[in-house]
This record gives structure tokens, C-alpha cells and sequence, in this order.
């Protein structure tokens, strides 16, 4: 090996990107003689998922969809909502008598309480560690702790479907006291229910899911889907392009921030992803464009629920048959920021704060100083207004060249490229321009003889300056 090989391939090896970890998307089949699936609940490590195959209800882990019994032979049944580790599901399976709530605890099957009104009911939430329920009676909307019916206050003709980690909050929709008009979003706290609201446009709102903690809570607000806080109130996320103004969110992430669920598209209906930094996109557009994952004929039409870090995503779509089929897909975070690639700011650029100065949905740790639309350098000039900007892809606005400063160690008492004009000196301040400053974009002001920047300059105009001298007097010799 040459020596003048080794800078070539050290560049190579230094410059060479990493690659990638790729997301992983998973059909999940159908019971055996079933022709649709619908995926509704996964796990917090996202290896369990439940759901219903032709109303069958199925649990399935690592590759393998088995069916969960009901409380009647060929009796219909769905999986709605899972614990943490996978152990308890909640749904409803067919009674003599009507749909009765069930919780799956492995392979046996209980019917849970219902009033003695009601003929039926269903279990649509589950906490962290399967010891509460909430879904709803005949009558109204209930919770069961460790098995035993309460009935939830103000709760006739309501029904929940979310809580919170330690079941001190509940979500869902109804009435509340004499409120009149359609059924609206609904928080249970600490068993007091209070409204959230309707969109504007709206007539009916109703809670789907709630963070760990009970304080984020996301679903449809009347037209679209929503986010609520006790600061901000009930506001629209909006929808996907296309079609109907219409969206419905299903789930959010265990901290609030990531939202997952379905909205109008042309020509049919479109799962999503949500993210306050990034806002909806189609989550099949993300997986396929951003990701690099094609999908190969599916169609995601709706994204029922994720994983407490939002790793894992679960719902139902289109497959390459034209069938509903359950999917799952497992979602690296391949800078490790604690962000999942569908909904990080920044691929491939570890930014936990995901700060986005310009609100353009492009974290500030992926965008150049020169197009952030921030004023970074405090000179009162921003991107390529500032003469520090060479253009729009420049990674910094504060280079020595333009600032106004003597930066050189000798002290030259030069100033930037202009003397210091463009950087506001007033006239007497202003000196010749810096030799060493050629445009306002060079990064530092150098001064004379400042180190093995410049040195390296001298020598690589000797050697090119030899070179053609060499080919002249080999010219002369020949002639």
C-alpha cells in the first residue's frame, strides 16, 4: 500500500454511513377457515396481541395466532385490550343470554358482573397490570376491580374504553348531570366524571385512550381526532389529505406524545401517526417513503393501538387479496433518542427533545442554521439575509468572517470580508477587509501564518504550481 492510498481510504471508512436498522411489518393471518382479522390490542413489549378473527377472539405471540375460547361453543368473541406483560385480556364473548364482558387469564375464561338490568356488556380497556377493566353494561359505563362491578357515576347510557395505569382515571363518553345535546368525552377522575367538549362542528365526542398517568387524553372530537390536556382543552390534530374531513384516533403513547389511528383518505380510509413535533402523517407513507419498507400491496387503513413507547403498532388493513387482515408492525429507533423512527424529527440524529425552533416539522439537530428560520448568531440577520450564509445548506451563521470581530490570534486589526460593514460597524470602526476572509462564509479568521490550515494552503499551491511548471519544461526538452 502507497501512503497517499491511506487518506483516501480513511476518508471512505470515516464518511461510509451506518446503516440503518429497517422496520419490521408482519401479517398476522387468520384462525384456521377464517377470511379477516382485526388487530386491537398489543403488550407493552408489543410479542402479544389480541383481536378477532371472523369474531373470533385470538391472542398471538411470536408468529403463532391461536383462539381463545369462548363462554359457548362456536359462540362469536373479540380480544379488546391487554395488560402489559400479555397475561390478562379483556373483551366479550357470547352468552346464552346476550354478550357478556370476559377476562382471558391464559386459557381460562371468566364472565365478569353485570347489573342486574343489563343483558349484556363488554370490557373495552385494561390497565397496566390487568386488575382493573372498564367497558360498560347494558345501562352504562362500568369498571371492574379484580373482578367486582362498580358503575361508574352519572354513568347511564355511557360507556369507557380507557385508564390510566393505576385506574385512578377513566375515559370514555355519555352525559353528564342534565347535559343536553350528543354524547360527549368524558374523564372519570378518582371516580368524578367531568366533560371534555366537542369540536367545533361536532355533535358527539368521545374519549378512546388516556396516557399512564391519566393526564393526556386522545379520540374523536365531532369531526376530527383530538388531543386534551388540562391546559390546553380539547384541539383538533387534524386529518389526512384527501377525502371527508374526518379522523379518529385510537391510542396514544404511554407519555402522551404519540398518537396512532385512522382518518378519511380518497378513495377510502388511511391509518396515521401523530406526533406534536411533526404533526398526522399517513402512516403507510412514513413506513414506505421515510423508512424504506415497501409493503407490497397492503394497504393500512387504521392503526388501533400501540406499545407503551410506541415501538410496536398494531390495526387492521387492506391485504394483497383485498381481504381486512391484522398487522403488526415493530418500529426501530435507530438514533436511540428515545423517539420511534415513524414519529422522530430527526432520523437518524439523536435529538430527545426533538426541538424544531421553526415549527417546520424538521428538528433543528437535521436542519441546516442557513434555512431554520432562526436568527442563530444574534446579528439581527437570519438565514441567507445573514451574509454568514453561503446558502441554504450552510451548518452555521456565526463564521469569523462576518461578524464584526478581530478573530485572528496575530491581531492582525483586519476585520471580516468587508472591514466590518455588513456587520453593522459605524464608519470609524471599520478597517480594510481581512486578506484571509475572501467571502463572509469562511469559517474562521485565520490571520498570518495561524497553523496547519495555512501552512497546508502553501503547500498545496507549491505542488500544483510545480506540477505545470514540470509539464513546461518537458515540453521544452521534447521540442
Amino acid at each position: 500500500m502507497t501512503p497517499r492510498m491511506i487518506p483516501i481510504l480513511l476518508a471512505a471508512t470515516l464518511t461510509a454511513p451506518a446503516v440503518a436498522a429497517q422496520p419490521v411489518f408482519t401479517a398476522l393471518g387468520t384462525l384456521p377457515g377464517a377470511s379477516e382479522s382485526e388487530a386491537w390490542g398489543v403488550s407493552a413489549d408489543g410479542r402479544v396481541v389480541t383481536g378477532h378473527s371472523d369474531w373470533r377472539a385470538f391472542r398471538w405471540e411470536n408468529g403463532v395466532m391461536e383462539r381463545m375460547e369462548g363462554l359457548v361453543p362456536d359462540g362469536s368473541s373479540m380480544g379488546l385490550a391487554i395488560s402489559d406483560d400479555g397475561s390478562v385480556i379483556g373483551g366479550f364473548a357470547q352468552a346464552s343470554e346476550g354478550n357478556r364482558p370476559c377476562r382471558w387469564r391464559g386459557d381460562v375464561v371468566d364472565a365478569l358482573p353485570i347489573d342486574a338490568d343489563s343483558a349484556s356488556g363488554i370490557v373495552q380497556g385494561v390497565n397496566a397490570d390487568g386488575s382493573v377493566m372498564v367497558g360498560r353494561t347494558f345501562w352504562g359505563a362500568a369498571r371492574w376491580d379484580d373482578g367486582v362491578l362498580t358503575l361508574l357515576p352519572d354513568g347511564r347510557v355511557n360507556s369507557t374504553r380507557a385508564v390510566s395505569d393505576d385506574g385512578s382515571v377513566v375515559g370514555g363518553t355519555g352525559h353528564v348531570g342534565h347535559m343536553t345535546g350528543g354524547p360527549q368525552a368524558l374523564l372519570w377522575r378518582d371516580g368524578v366524571p367531568s366533560a371534555l367538549g366537542i369540536l367545533p362542528g361536532g355533535e358527539l365526542s368521545s374519549v378512546a385512550d388516556v396516557s399512564s398517568d391519566g393526564s393526556v387524553a386522545t379520540g374523536y372530537g365531532g369531526t376530527e381526532a383530538f388531543v386534551w390536556t388540562e391546559e390546553s382543552g380539547m384541539v383538533s390534530i387534524g386529518d389526512l389529505p384527501g377525502g371527508d374531513v374526518f379522523s379518529i384516533a385510537w391510542a396514544i403513547s404511554s407519555d402522551g406524545s404519540i398518537v396512532v389511528g385512522g382518518s378519511a383518505i380518497e378513495g377510502g380510509y388511511g391509518a396515521f401517526v401523530w406526533s406534536a413535533g411533526i404533526g398526522m402523517r399517513s402512516l403507510q407513507s412514513v413506513v414506505e417513503d421515510d423508512l424504506g419498507l415497501p409493503l407490497d400491496g397492503w394497504q393500512l387503513t387504521l392503526a388501533m393501538n400501540l406499545s407503551r413507547d410506541a415501538r410496536f403498532i398494531v390495526g387492521r388493513g387492506t391485504n394483497p387479496e383485498g381481504f381486512t387482515e391484522a398487522w403488526h408492525l415493530e418500529v426501530p429507533d435507530d438514533d436511540a433518542d428515545g423517539w420511534p423512527d415513524v414519529a422522530d424529527n430527526c432520523l437518524g440524529v439523536s435529538n430527545p427533545d426533538q426541538a424544531d425552533a421553526n415549527g417546520d416539522g424538521v428538528g433543528d439537530a437535521c436542519e441546516p442554521a442557513c434555512d431554520d428560520g432562526v436568527d442563530n448568531d444574534g446579528d439581527g440577520a437570519t438565514d441567507l439575509d445573514d451574509p454568514g450564509c453561503r446558502n441554504d445548506e450552510g451548518l452555521t451563521e456565526s463564521p469569523d468572517c462576518s461578524d464584526g470581530i478581530n478573530n485572528d490570534p496575530s491581531e492582525d486589526g483586519l476585520i471580516d470580508f468587508d472591514g466590518g460593514e455588513s456587520a453593522g460597524l459605524p464608519p470609524e470602526l471599520q478597517t480594510a477587509p481581512d486578506p484571509q476572509c475572501i467571502e463572509p462564509w469562511i469559517p474562521r479568521e485565520r490571520g498570518v501564518a495561524c497553523g496547519l490550515g495555512f501552512e497546508l494552503a502553501l503547500v498545496l499551491a507549491a505542488l500544483l504550481w510545480r506540477r505545470p511548471n514540470g509539464r513546461r519544461q518537458s515540453d521544452r526538452v521534447q521540442g
